[in-house]
């Protein structure tokens, strides 16, 4: 399994959150994120990062959030 902090997988790739809190830095009119969730990221927002779960609805995650990568995408891949 690897992990990284959410700022740190690149762009693109598809994560699961594996550190889950009582609160993991999403603003308040974020969606909630289901336990075992995969998500796919898809932009860095400041201190937040933009992400798409299966359903295509946009949440926002804390960038220190630590995830485990499910399929990283390679840095020429388009």
């Amino acid at each position: 399994m690897i992990t990284k902090q959410l700022h740190d997988v690149p762009v693109g790739s598809k994560v699961k959150i594996i550190r889950p809190k009582h609160y993991l830095g999403t603003p308040p009119a974020s969606f909630n994120i289901k336990e075992d969730e995969v998500l796919t990221y898809t932009f860095k927002d400041g201190m937040y990062a933009c992400c798409t779960d299966e359903e295509g609805n946009k949440l926002h995650v804390a960038g220190w959030t630590e995830v485990e990568i499910i399929e990283e995408r390679l840095a020429d891949s388009e």
